[in-house]
């Protein structure tokens, strides 16, 4: 059960940093929008007297992993699990106001659920207005964004969006069990920074073939649940027969269709998980001993 009007209370406790994510967001989206195209592409001249020359163009899917969807992101949404669950839980708890809410009608549990959905409408809310932001500007910007690249940003944003809610479920449990702020945020933090160095260890696999070992990190981070969907056709080359003689101009790789069987487990998995993970810190802080 969940207590709308203690909910509206709860909200106003995280506003600001709810405003500060989507800020930070947003900054992260900006190098995506200087943009022409969401594939890649590759600029080719063969009408010089010098021989045909050629020059790659970024692609929004590629400059995404690297910002909104990669590490940065990655950084940003654990510390807003962090945050908020300090605020509506850790710090709460600590100060004897969770004590104190057991005075009302209310229950232990609806309290705990009234919170969760604080704090799992916090980090829908930004993800789908941050979705809805992609939409709007790579449409008016991407001479490529049809159907398919729609697709797969929706994919993309939604992966993230359980990514986001496993994370919040690992750190409702974490900072349910401690006592002591301190303790909850030195694990939390402890912990959020292990999956990262994993993450960026597991990418640099992909850099040369002597870190090709690194891979293997990616089992020791959650992030490995999320899965980019963006999937192109191949670039022709400057010498491809098929480019006629004189053309001068940018090709872009083809965005074909998702590989659906990559998304069949990672999302249900993530659900699932979460929702014990939810499950499980709730009864946790139910027989818990709180102090008013």
């Amino acid at each position: 059960m969940i207590n709308f009007k203690f909910v509206k209370a709860q909200f106003k406790s995280v506003i600001i940093p709810i405003i500060i994510l989507f800020i930070l967001f947003v900054v992260l989206l900006i190098p995506a929008l200087i943009l022409n195209s969401f594939a890649p592409g590759i600029t080719i001249d063969k009408s010089g007297s010098g021989g045909p020359e050629s020059s790659g163009e970024l692609g929004g899917a590629i400059l995404l992993p690297s910002t909104l969807y990669g590490i940065p992101g990655f950084i940003l949404m654990f510390a807003f699990g962090i945050v908020l669950i300090h605020i509506l839980l850790v710090k709460e708890t600590d100060r004897g106001y969770l004590a104190s809410w057991l005075t009302t009608p209310m229950t232990r549990r609806t309290i705990l659920n009234s919170k969760l959905f604080v704090i799992l409408s916090s980090i829908m809310m930004v993800n789908i207005v941050m979705l809805i932001l992609q939409l709007i500007f790579f449409a008016a910007l991407y001479r490529d964004f049809h159907h398919q690249a729609q697709v797969d940003i929706v994919l993309a944003s939604f992966s993230f969006l359980f990514l986001s809610f496993l994370w919040t479920a690992i750190n409702w449990v974490i900072m349910g069990f401690f006592n002591k702020p301190g303790a909850a945020l030195s694990v939390a933090i402890g912990v959020s920074t292990w999956f990262i160095i994993c993450a960026i260890l597991s990418q640099m696999s992909g850099i040369d073939a002597q870190f090709k070992f690194l891979k293997y990190f990616k089992y020791f981070t959650i992030t490995s649940f999320f899965n980019l969907p963006f999937n192109f056709g191949d670039l022709p080359d400057v010498h491809d027969p098929s480019i006629p003689a004189g053309f001068h101009g940018t090709i872009y790789a083809e965005v074909k269709p998702i590989h659906a069987l990559d998304f069949a487990w990672q999302m249900p998995v993530m659900i699932i998980v979460g929702a014990g993970g939810y499950y499980g810190g709730n009864l946790i802080v139910i027989h818990k001993d709180l102090a008013l």
